[in-house]
């Protein structure tokens, strides 16, 4: 018969073709788990057990910061905090530090400011209400940890727009 295991390790999804994966790890590179980003435009998150084969949710597992082990290594006072992890990535090829959280604006953890203390942060909120909403939750509870906040907001939907359209990054710096 059908065992409860079967329904969540790694069946093909219903959810489209999968376009991207991005990997949180802990500060020695592990992967803790994944995102996975699919098209049409959805998200799942994914570990594996304790076979080595990925299993469809992240109960009890360790949340970080995108990207924190390279957050870590770097001397860079700067860390730019922006909502997706596509966008953390445009950053990261454009040369500037970046990070978000897993599951976006409601993926938020509070041990997560210690990972950014004493760092000068520049939050780029989704152009939206609850980008916006996301930004100012986020600097409340940076705020005292790092050791600067600037709150950027751009004409354009998310930060990979405003790539696409600017040859230079003197706007965001």
């Amino acid at each position: 018969g059908l065992q409860m295991s079967d329904l969540f390790i790694d069946k093909p999804s219903p959810k489209g073709e999968i376009v991207a994966t991005y990997d949180y790890q802990d500060e020695d590179g592990q992967c803790l788990f994944q995102v996975i980003r699919y098209n049409p435009k959805s998200f799942r998150q994914r570990h594996k057990n304790s076979k080595g084969e990925w299993q469809w949710d992240v109960e009890g597992i360790r949340k970080v910061i995108y990207h924190l082990p390279d957050i870590m290594r770097v001397t860079t006072d700067t860390v730019y905090w922006v909502e997706g992890e596509k966008d953390v990535d445009k950053l990261w090829d454009s040369g500037l530090i970046a990070t978000t959280s897993p599951g976006g604006v409601n993926g938020w953890k509070p041990e997560y400011a210690q990972y950014l203390q004493g760092k000068r942060i520049i939050i780029i909120p989704d152009n939206d209400e609850a980008g916006r909403k996301y930004a100012f939750y986020v600097a409340n509870l940076l705020y005292g940890w790092c050791s600067s906040l600037k709150l950027i907001e751009l004409p354009q939907k998310d930060v990979s727009d405003f790539l696409a359209m600017q040859p230079h990054l003197n706007a965001i710096k």
